[in-house]
Protein backbone atom coordinates (compact mmCIF):
# COMPACT_ATOMS: atom_id res chain seq x y z
CA UNK A 1 0.00 0.00 0.00
CA UNK A 2 2.13 3.07 -1.11
CA UNK A 3 1.90 6.77 0.24
CA UNK A 4 -1.44 8.27 0.56
CA UNK A 5 -1.35 11.55 -0.32
CA UNK A 6 -2.34 14.00 2.07
CA UNK A 7 -4.46 15.76 0.07
CA UNK A 8 -6.71 13.07 -0.69
CA UNK A 9 -6.69 11.68 2.88
CA UNK A 10 -7.82 15.07 4.16
CA UNK A 11 -10.71 15.13 1.29
CA UNK A 12 -11.89 11.58 2.16
CA UNK A 13 -12.36 12.41 6.01
CA UNK A 14 -14.14 15.55 5.05
CA UNK A 15 -16.28 13.31 2.66
CA UNK A 16 -17.26 10.88 5.61
CA UNK A 17 -18.22 14.11 7.54
CA UNK A 18 -20.96 15.02 4.84
CA UNK A 19 -22.02 11.10 4.72
CA UNK A 20 -23.71 8.89 7.07
CA UNK A 21 -20.23 7.74 8.54
CA UNK A 22 -18.62 9.56 12.11
CA UNK A 23 -14.82 9.44 12.94
CA UNK A 24 -14.47 7.01 15.84
CA UNK A 25 -10.74 7.33 16.87
CA UNK A 26 -7.23 6.76 15.81
CA UNK A 27 -5.54 3.38 16.92
CA UNK A 28 -1.76 2.80 15.93
CA UNK A 29 -0.49 -0.61 13.64
CA UNK A 30 1.90 -1.98 15.87
CA UNK A 31 5.05 -4.16 14.54
CA UNK A 32 7.16 -7.00 16.32
CA UNK A 33 4.40 -9.15 17.54
CA UNK A 34 4.32 -7.78 21.13
CA UNK A 35 1.94 -6.10 23.41
CA UNK A 36 2.73 -2.45 23.47
CA UNK A 37 1.42 -1.17 26.64
CA UNK A 38 1.09 2.48 24.97
CA UNK A 39 -0.56 1.52 22.24
CA UNK A 40 -2.97 -1.43 23.55
CA UNK A 41 -3.14 -3.20 20.35
CA UNK A 42 -3.61 -6.82 20.48
CA UNK A 43 -0.77 -9.71 21.39
CA UNK A 44 0.14 -11.30 18.39
CA UNK A 45 -0.35 -9.01 16.07
CA UNK A 46 2.34 -8.94 13.21
CA UNK A 47 3.19 -5.82 11.70
CA UNK A 48 3.16 -5.63 7.70
CA UNK A 49 1.62 -3.64 4.93
CA UNK A 50 -0.79 -6.73 4.33
CA UNK A 51 -1.56 -6.07 8.30
CA UNK A 52 -2.27 -2.38 7.28
CA UNK A 53 -4.09 -3.34 4.27
CA UNK A 54 -6.16 -6.07 5.86
CA UNK A 55 -7.76 -3.40 8.26
CA UNK A 56 -8.41 -1.26 5.43
CA UNK A 57 -10.55 -4.02 3.39
CA UNK A 58 -12.39 -5.78 6.31
CA UNK A 59 -12.29 -2.71 8.59
CA UNK A 60 -12.08 -3.02 12.74
CA UNK A 61 -11.79 -6.28 14.29
CA UNK A 62 -9.96 -8.24 17.36
CA UNK A 63 -8.31 -11.59 17.29
CA UNK A 64 -6.73 -12.19 20.44
CA UNK A 65 -8.29 -11.22 24.65
CA UNK A 66 -5.42 -9.08 26.71
CA UNK A 67 -4.46 -10.12 30.20
CA UNK A 68 -6.04 -7.10 32.13
CA UNK A 69 -7.18 -4.84 29.97
CA UNK A 70 -7.67 -1.23 31.33
CA UNK A 71 -11.76 -1.09 30.13
CA UNK A 72 -12.27 -4.20 28.66
CA UNK A 73 -11.59 -7.07 26.25
CA UNK A 74 -11.62 -5.64 22.83
CA UNK A 75 -10.11 -2.77 20.37
CA UNK A 76 -8.88 0.02 21.79
CA UNK A 77 -8.88 3.77 19.91
CA UNK A 78 -7.64 7.03 21.33
CA UNK A 79 -9.16 10.07 20.78
CA UNK A 80 -6.39 12.11 18.84
CA UNK A 81 -3.46 10.37 16.55
CA UNK A 82 -0.51 11.52 19.26
CA UNK A 83 -2.28 10.03 22.11
CA UNK A 84 -0.60 6.59 21.67
CA UNK A 85 3.21 6.72 22.25
CA UNK A 86 4.52 3.92 20.10
CA UNK A 87 7.80 3.32 17.78
CA UNK A 88 7.91 6.00 14.82
CA UNK A 89 7.91 3.21 12.58
CA UNK A 90 3.83 2.17 13.78
CA UNK A 91 1.44 3.12 11.20
CA UNK A 92 -1.16 5.58 11.79
CA UNK A 93 -4.72 4.83 11.13
CA UNK A 94 -8.19 6.32 11.55
CA UNK A 95 -11.61 4.15 12.35
CA UNK A 96 -14.91 5.32 10.86
CA UNK A 97 -18.56 3.97 11.63
CA UNK A 98 -22.12 4.19 11.03
CA UNK A 99 -22.88 7.37 13.08
CA UNK A 100 -26.23 6.19 13.49
CA UNK A 101 -25.25 3.09 15.11
CA UNK A 102 -22.67 4.84 16.95
CA UNK A 103 -24.96 7.60 18.74
CA UNK A 104 -27.37 5.23 19.41
CA UNK A 105 -25.41 2.45 20.91
CA UNK A 106 -24.95 2.11 24.55
CA UNK A 107 -22.04 4.20 26.35
CA UNK A 108 -20.61 4.85 29.17
CA UNK A 109 -17.21 6.05 31.15
CA UNK A 110 -15.69 4.04 33.38
CA UNK A 111 -14.20 5.74 36.24
CA UNK A 112 -10.92 4.24 37.85
CA UNK A 113 -13.20 3.64 41.11
CA UNK A 114 -16.36 2.60 41.73
CA UNK A 115 -18.80 4.45 44.47
CA UNK A 116 -17.23 1.80 46.92
CA UNK A 117 -13.69 3.00 46.33
CA UNK A 118 -13.17 -0.49 44.64
CA UNK A 119 -11.03 -0.42 41.96
CA UNK A 120 -12.71 -0.36 38.58
CA UNK A 121 -9.78 -0.07 35.68
CA UNK A 122 -8.62 -4.06 35.11
CA UNK A 123 -11.25 -5.82 36.75
CA UNK A 124 -13.52 -7.30 34.10
CA UNK A 125 -15.84 -8.41 36.30
CA UNK A 126 -16.57 -4.73 38.74
CA UNK A 127 -16.57 -3.29 34.98
CA UNK A 128 -19.48 -5.25 34.16
CA UNK A 129 -21.35 -4.85 37.42
CA UNK A 130 -20.40 -0.74 37.15
CA UNK A 131 -21.96 -0.40 33.80
CA UNK A 132 -25.15 -2.97 34.97
CA UNK A 133 -25.48 -0.08 37.48
CA UNK A 134 -26.50 2.45 34.90
CA UNK A 135 -28.72 -0.09 33.26
CA UNK A 136 -26.59 -1.12 30.19
CA UNK A 137 -25.45 -4.47 28.63
CA UNK A 138 -21.91 -5.08 29.33
CA UNK A 139 -21.32 -7.46 25.92
CA UNK A 140 -22.70 -4.43 23.91
CA UNK A 141 -21.78 -1.44 25.59
CA UNK A 142 -19.04 1.58 24.77
CA UNK A 143 -16.51 1.76 27.25
CA UNK A 144 -14.80 5.26 27.73
CA UNK A 145 -11.98 6.19 30.02
CA UNK A 146 -9.08 8.77 30.92
CA UNK A 147 -5.64 7.09 29.52
CA UNK A 148 -3.99 5.46 31.67
CA UNK A 149 -0.51 6.58 31.81
CA UNK A 150 -1.24 9.31 29.39
CA UNK A 151 -0.23 12.86 29.95
CA UNK A 152 -3.14 14.09 32.44
CA UNK A 153 -6.85 14.19 32.56
CA UNK A 154 -7.12 15.30 28.80
CA UNK A 155 -6.62 12.08 27.20
CA UNK A 156 -9.00 9.54 26.73
CA UNK A 157 -9.17 6.01 25.30
CA UNK A 158 -12.30 3.80 24.12
CA UNK A 159 -12.89 -0.19 24.53
CA UNK A 160 -14.84 -0.94 21.70
CA UNK A 161 -16.89 -4.91 22.82
CA UNK A 162 -16.20 -7.30 20.55
CA UNK A 163 -20.00 -7.63 20.08
CA UNK A 164 -20.02 -4.69 18.39
CA UNK A 165 -17.16 -5.39 15.64
CA UNK A 166 -19.73 -8.22 14.61
CA UNK A 167 -22.78 -5.66 14.04
CA UNK A 168 -23.39 -4.97 10.56
CA UNK A 169 -25.12 -1.82 10.88
CA UNK A 170 -21.98 -0.17 12.32
CA UNK A 171 -20.33 -0.61 8.84
CA UNK A 172 -16.52 -0.46 10.51
CA UNK A 173 -13.98 1.12 8.14
CA UNK A 174 -10.43 1.50 8.58
CA UNK A 175 -7.74 4.31 6.97
CA UNK A 176 -4.43 3.77 7.66
CA UNK A 177 -1.03 5.88 6.35
CA UNK A 178 2.40 4.92 7.26
CA UNK A 179 3.56 8.37 8.45
CA UNK A 180 2.49 10.88 10.57
CA UNK A 181 2.60 13.77 8.32
CA UNK A 182 0.07 12.17 6.42
CA UNK A 183 -2.50 11.27 8.87
CA UNK A 184 -4.72 14.28 9.16
CA UNK A 185 -4.34 15.71 12.79
CA UNK A 186 -8.36 15.48 14.12
CA UNK A 187 -9.65 14.73 17.54
CA UNK A 188 -12.46 13.27 18.13
CA UNK A 189 -14.44 14.95 20.68
CA UNK A 190 -16.34 12.62 22.69
CA UNK A 191 -17.75 14.25 25.19
CA UNK A 192 -19.93 15.62 22.83
CA UNK A 193 -21.93 12.26 21.42
CA UNK A 194 -24.95 11.70 22.66
CA UNK A 195 -25.93 8.72 25.34
CA UNK A 196 -22.50 8.58 27.14
CA UNK A 197 -24.03 7.44 30.73
CA UNK A 198 -21.28 7.01 33.81
CA UNK A 199 -19.05 9.37 35.03
CA UNK A 200 -15.23 9.97 34.02
CA UNK A 201 -14.05 10.29 37.70
CA UNK A 202 -15.11 8.87 40.92
CA UNK A 203 -18.85 10.97 41.27
CA UNK A 204 -19.00 12.69 44.59
CA UNK A 205 -22.39 13.80 44.87
CA UNK A 206 -23.36 9.83 44.76
CA UNK A 207 -21.14 9.37 47.60
CA UNK A 208 -22.64 12.20 49.33
CA UNK A 209 -25.96 11.22 48.20
CA UNK A 210 -25.40 8.11 50.30
CA UNK A 211 -25.02 9.46 53.59
CA UNK A 212 -27.50 9.99 55.55
CA UNK A 213 -28.20 13.39 56.82
CA UNK A 214 -28.55 14.84 59.08
CA UNK A 215 -26.60 11.68 60.91
CA UNK A 216 -28.42 9.99 63.75
CA UNK A 217 -27.87 11.69 67.03
CA UNK A 218 -27.87 9.42 70.16
CA UNK A 219 -30.54 10.89 72.57
CA UNK A 220 -29.93 11.06 75.99
CA UNK A 221 -32.39 11.17 79.01
CA UNK A 222 -32.26 12.76 82.17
Amino acid sequence: MGNIDASFFSALIAASECSTEVIVGHRRVTKAGQLCKASMMEQGLTFTQKQARKYMKKGLYFTKNRETPQLGQGPYLSDDRDSYKTDKSDWYCMIFANKEAIYSASKAWIPPDNIDGDTLWREARRIDEYIKSLDLAPKYTMRFGILDGGHGDDDFQLAIPKALLREKGFAWRVVCVKTKEEMWNLAVNWERWPGIKGHKFYDCGTWFAKIKWPPDVPTFHS
